[in-house]
């Protein structure tokens, strides 16, 4: 079975931070015998979230998601 991780997070994109998540999750995702073909990372604008993850959806059977902490909150 094919798998994407997609990573979301501006403090990713603009290199402020490790992407440690992606690592963790494509060995683990591995392990259980999933074969990771895709590792995807965008910042938080939510046009960019919604096209990368509607082709990650239709390229690969299962796609996890990580990040996304940075999106604007509405109070």
């Amino acid at each position: 079975m094919s798998a994407a991780i997609f990573c979301i997070g501006t403090e990713l994109t603009r290199g402020e931070l490790l992407n440690g998540n992606a690592t963790w999750l494509a060995d683990a995702l591995t392990t259980i015998g999933l074969e990771v073909t895709e590792l995807a990372c965008t910042d938080d604008e939510r046009a960019r979230i919604r096209a990368v993850l509607a082709r990650l959806c239709s390229d690969h059977e299962l796609v996890v998601c990580t990040g996304g902490s940075g999106l604007p909150r509405t109070t």
